[in-house]
């Protein structure tokens, strides 16, 4: 599962079963990239071994994400010094000049 692609840190994450995936530095369930970024560096340089923490690290844990002018996407997330996520299913590219060739096939 090498599919993982890096967030924004304006991205929303919002984790499934946030009870369980929960590690101290994470105080609510929806947050943005930049405010998880800012929390986890802080907390992962003291807590090596700590289970949840590997979780993250490793295999990472399900939730939903919210991209700027998108929708919300079901996946996975792992935590390394940025947040990457791993869509269940993969969004269509989209091409800058696809709204100027459908107003010039509207015309």
């Amino acid at each position: 599962m090498n599919n993982f692609e890096e967030l924004n840190k304006k991205d929303v994450v919002s984790l499934e079963n946030f009870n369980e995936v929960r590690v101290n530095v994470i105080p609510q369930q929806m947050l943005t990239v930049e405010q998880f970024q800012k929390e986890t560096v802080r907390y992962t340089m003291g807590n090596t071994g700590d289970e949840r923490v590997e979780k993250w690290q490793k295999e990472g844990v399900r939730c939903e994400v919210l991209q700027p002018g998108g929708d919300w996407q079901k996946g996975k997330v792992r935590m390394k010094i940025t947040l990457e996520f791993y869509p269940d299913k993969p969004s269509q590219p989209t091409f800058p000049l696809d709204d100027l060739r459908k107003q010039i096939k509207e015309t």
